[in-house]
């Protein structure tokens, strides 16, 4: 059985919507437009494509059935993720004991428990593979590399969306972090692009090209619904208590603090990688401190560089909640797994934040004349009333309201 009715569902969906595109000749021809809140057009960049990875799903779905053909490929891209970080650590001179333990760690560990009801997350074979190129090329720069990471990079971003941005953003994080450690790797880099500079314009001006492609359809929906604003993603972004909070069940549950107060979504933040890897993590900051003979120059180049990228990715801690519609209550609130009443939140809203306050309310109750004239807005249907209201809230104001 899936593990979950909503994205488990929605992931096999799309997958078995792009084997029945390409392998049944009855199947409406538009990949875009599903058959699913029709008449909209460019449903499928509702969510994420999954196109990078399909291709495995269909080789499976040739003699399974969507359930089963489903259940082997979130099989198969999980061993995938092993045996692609394996395959990394292997040609970066890692130990083989120590490779299948980061590969045992990236493809079953406790991020990845954490994250089963997502399948659209598991899909990350791809990011290992581009990795290893990038850091080929940022050694010793090549055409074949700069290409060839080009490719697996795309690949990430065609198989997961959220997978491949995040990795793009790191890796936009990693190049000046790695000139800063390397600083001879500047002139290697200079020399390269001025010497084959089309090489490299053509190179880009490609990628681009594709991922153009693969992000107008998006871009379609957005000037149809318009963008998400920040704050329907905030709640999700890790805090630094997210790095230390493992799944229920999980060999370490005894660790399991009390929910933090900084997370508004603990299911989406359980990133505790565990005791072993953590300390493996320490024992290497204390060899660059302490044993800096004992490490080659290049594989401490490598760890200086994944570290420090790593640390800034995940200094990310307290971001604001507020602006923008959000269906989740504010970070810090008073008991938030009770149903918030709509006075109690405004009034502690207004002694905190700054910004827009947006909610829906059945058109039966009868609010008071106080929360009416603090209505900047409203869009009304034939039951609900869609309200906003800027905040912080005069202090005079007295809210009594039976929602």
């Amino acid at each position: 059985m899936q593990s979950y009715p909503a994205d488990s569902r929605l992931n096999n969906y799309i997958l078995e919507h792009s084997f029945q595109f390409i392998f049944n000749p009855n199947y409406p021809k538009d990949f875009w437009s599903a058959t699913f809140f029709y008449p909209l057009k460019n449903t499928i960049a509702l969510t994420e494509n999954l196109l990078g990875t399909s291709p495995l799903y269909w080789l499976f779905r040739l003699f399974n059935s969507p359930e089963t053909s489903f259940q082997v490929w979130t099989i198969a891209v999980t061993i995938l993720n092993f045996f692609s970080l394996v395959f990394l650590l292997r040609q970066l001179k890692v130990n083989p004991i120590l490779s299948a333990l980061g590969g045992f760690v990236f493809a079953f560990g406790m991020p990845r428990i954490g994250q089963l009801n997502h399948e659209q997350l598991l899909v990350q074979f791809w990011t290992s593979i581009a990795f290893l190129f990038l850091w080929n090329f940022f050694r010793r720069p090549m055409i074949r590399s700069l290409g060839l990471f080009s490719l697996f990079i795309y690949l990430q971003v065609l198989s997961g969306i959220y997978l491949g941005w995040l990795f793009l953003f790191s890796v936009l994080i990693m190049i000046p972090v790695s000139l800063y450690f390397d600083p001879f790797s500047r002139l290697r880099l200079f020399k390269f692009v001025k010497q084959y500079w089309k090489a490299c314009l053509g190179t880009f001006l490609v990628w681009l090209l594709f991922a153009v492609l693969l992000f107008l359809p998006y871009l379609k929906v957005s000037h149809t619904f318009g963008v998400r604003s920040f704050a329907e993603v905030a709640t999700m972004l890790p805090r630094l208590s997210s790095w230390f909070f493992p799944p229920a069940g999980t060999l370490w549950d005894f660790l399991r603090p009390e929910i933090p107060e900084d997370l508004p979504m603990p299911w989406e933040h359980q990133l505790f990688i565990g005791i072993i890897f953590s300390l493996l993590t320490g024992f290497s900051v204390y060899c660059l401190r302490f044993q800096a003979n004992a490490i080659s120059c290049e594989r401490s180049l490598l760890i200086k560089v994944c570290l420090t990228t790593a640390m800034w990715i995940g200094m990310k801690s307290s971001v604001p909640v507020i602006n923008g519609r959000s269906g989740f209550l504010p970070q810090n609130y008073p008991n938030p797994y009770a149903p918030p009443k709509i006075a109690e939140l405004i009034q502690w809203l207004g002694d905190r934040y700054q910004g827009t306050l947006c909610f829906v309310s059945d058109k039966t109750a009868t609010p008071s004349l106080g929360l009416e004239t603090m209505r900047s807005s409203t869009i009304s249907s034939d039951r609900f009333t869609l309200s906003r209201i800027n905040l912080p809230v005069p202090k005079p104001a007295k809210l009594k309201i039976g929602l």
